[in-house]
């Protein structure tokens, strides 16, 4: 499945709705350049240090919308913590020649953030809304 960005993606919030079209872009970024293999191995490594910084800032942005919910807040440091795996385990693949492997992380990847937007990040935001 190919996973881009679009409108339907937008929370409402300027500052997580460009962090999140960023994050698209990198995995896109990444997806192509893991299509080079060997070829791409300095850009890819480059493109995982921007995802893993930025994906830090990110998640830490998003944990000041949810400070009153502990129980959102602790499930989605486990999700953050498997996208932060997620990235370094392609990062060790990548390094040993498993592209295929690599490609499917990277799929994992994208079809996280689109779920974790759709259901976890818009239910958030319609949350903080109320209060």
């Amino acid at each position: 499945m190919e996973y881009t960005w679009n409108d339907t993606l937008k929370l409402g919030q300027p500052d997580i709705d460009a962090q999140h079209q960023e994050m698209f872009n990198l995995l896109m970024e990444l997806s192509v350049e893991m299509k080079k293999r060997a070829r791409g191995k300095n850009k890819v490594n480059k493109i995982l240090d921007t995802l893993e910084t930025y994906s830090r800032q990110h998640f830490e942005l998003e944990e000041e919308h949810i400070v009153k919910n502990q129980q959102l807040r602790k499930s989605n440091r486990v999700g953050y913590a498997e996208f932060l795996r997620k990235a370094s385990r392609i990062r060790d693949l990548f390094e040993q020649g498993y592209y295929t492997q690599c490609r499917l992380i990277n799929e994992e990847m994208f079809a996280w953030m689109y779920i974790h937007i759709r259901h976890v990040d818009q239910q958030l935001m319609a949350n903080v809304l109320k209060v």
